[in-house]
């Protein structure tokens, strides 16, 4: 992965206050603030951008993150369910799982 490799996001609906609540009371403390803090900003970047494609650079710095530091925390949420991956070269696609 390089700090320019294009990213999409998709959701299959939009999350609840409840999905909201259950993400906060019952997900952050096994994922971390870091994780959490991800997830949420994955979910407001969803459709609410006028660009399509973002890059992994914009996103390391919302966050103040290195890319190992990312990877740790993409890796979470996909072993949570809360995320699905998928890679095709320079492009990525971030599928968003409700909690």
């Amino acid at each position: 992965m390089k700090n320019s490799d294009t990213f999409q996001l998709h959701i299959q609906g939009d999350l609840s206050s409840g999905d909201f609540k259950v993400l906060a009371l019952l997900y952050q403390p096994v994922l971390g603030l870091d994780a959490h803090a991800l997830y949420t900003t994955f979910y407001q970047l969803l459709n609410r951008t006028v660009v399509e494609r973002l890059t992994h650079q914009l996103l390391f710095d919302l966050l103040n993150l290195k890319q190992n530091e990312f990877l740790k925390l993409r890796n979470k949420l996909e072993a949570l369910n809360l995320l699905e991956a998928y890679e095709k070269e320079e492009y990525y696609i971030y599928l968003l799982k409700s909690p």
